[in-house]
């Protein structure tokens, strides 16, 4: 069972501190139009719970877009739908899925424009679910770190840990997941 500890909540403390100082120590140039933009598609994913273990791959999966306000720290809105169709026992055929929609900064060590090397990306989500999973809406602080692999001027892997705490009912969960990123400028 994986349960919040005051830990954790500290970390995830500690870590939206150092996003607002990264954001307010290094100024926002007038050359932002020369910065990258990152278009990423997460295709592949695991997610285990308390009660559940979801695994995932989709094509197009989710979406983030990411502006790059300095080499090193991005904003990236975050946009995902899925689809399930689960049988819970023979007969008992359930089908729907989530949505969600968040917010995370990426604050990657290298200042490359998030093309390649270790990252660190707080942020929040919220999630719907609707048909036969239907339940209440849940926002979830998180935390992704992870590695970027450059695979040529414009396109990147993506692989990330996930954290994330649930607002509603305190449950901490862990996943992993891949993605492609392309970018231009």
């Amino acid at each position: 069972m994986i349960r919040t500890t005051a830990l954790l909540r500290s970390i995830r403390t500690a870590l939206t501190l150092s996003v607002l100082t990264a954001l307010l120590a290094e100024p926002v140039v007038a050359q932002s139009a020369k910065r990258p933009l990152e278009l990423r598609v997460q295709v592949a994913g695991v997610t285990v719970g308390d009660d559940f273990t979801n695994i995932s791959a989709s094509l197009p999966g989710a979406l983030a877009f990411a502006w790059y306000l300095t080499p090193r720290v991005a904003l990236e809105p975050r946009a995902g739908i899925a689809f399930n169709s689960v049988e819970v026992t023979p007969g008992d055929k359930r089908s729907g899925g989530s949505y969600s929609l968040g917010a995370f900064v990426p604050l990657y060590l290298r200042a490359d424009g998030g093309r390649s090397g270790l990252f660190i990306a707080p942020g929040i989500a919220v999630t719907d679910l609707f048909g036969d999973f239907d339940g209440p809406r849940v926002v979830q602080g998180g935390l992704d770190v992870g590695l970027k692999r450059r695979m040529g001027e414009r396109m990147a892997t993506r692989w990330a840990l996930e954290l994330r705490d649930r607002d509603s009912d305190d449950e901490v969960t862990v996943g992993g997941s891949f993605g492609l990123s392309f970018f231009w400028r």
